[in-house]
């Protein structure tokens, strides 16, 4: 747990964050935590990704929602590896003026999980949209494709390609 923030959340808050940070060792995926500074200031908050999808440009782009949905900008982050299967991130927005916006934990979870999809997972949901034969589409193309197709071209285009070809 981030020792300043040890310093700084209230007894309660702590409590619940706790039990959430704990429920995370039986079943990682991604979560929120987020403390608004009582002086609209700043808002801190922890987020827990799964390490295989954490990167720099994961980390700038769950940055660039946090910012947005507390209309702040991040003035920090603090990155923290752990052994198991998830990275916890703390940011830092920094807030201009106002009441900082009061933001479901829920909602910006699924803001994140929705940025950490790959262009590989987003072509197994258009794949499986064919109906039962799209796993079995999806077993036999579904690694065919080069990391310069994927940068130049949508998951739905390659499912339109995948599902062209098995027609034939």
């Amino acid at each position: 747990f981030p020792r300043d923030e040890l310093f700084q959340i209230e007894a309660e808050r702590l409590h619940e964050w706790s039990e959430g940070i704990l429920d995370l060792e039986t079943r990682p995926r991604v979560r929120v935590f987020a403390r608004p500074d009582r002086f609209d200031r700043f808002v801190s908050v922890l987020v827990y990704v799964p390490r295989d999808r954490y990167n720099s440009s994961a980390r700038e782009h769950i940055g660039a929602l946090l910012a947005d949905a507390y209309k702040g900008r991040i003035a920090a982050f603090y990155p923290y590896f752990t052994d198991g299967p998830l990275v916890r991130v703390q940011f830092i927005v920094g807030r201009y003026e106002g009441t900082t916006p009061q933001v479901e934990a829920a909602e910006l979870e699924r803001g994140i999980r929705q940025l950490l999809r790959t262009w590989a997972d987003r072509l197994a949901d258009a794949v499986r949209t064919l109906g039962p034969r799209g796993d079995a589409l999806l077993e036999k193309y579904g690694a065919a494709f080069s990391a310069g197709y994927a940068e130049t071209f949508t998951s739905e285009r390659a499912q339109q390609g995948i599902s062209a070809g098995s027609e034939r």
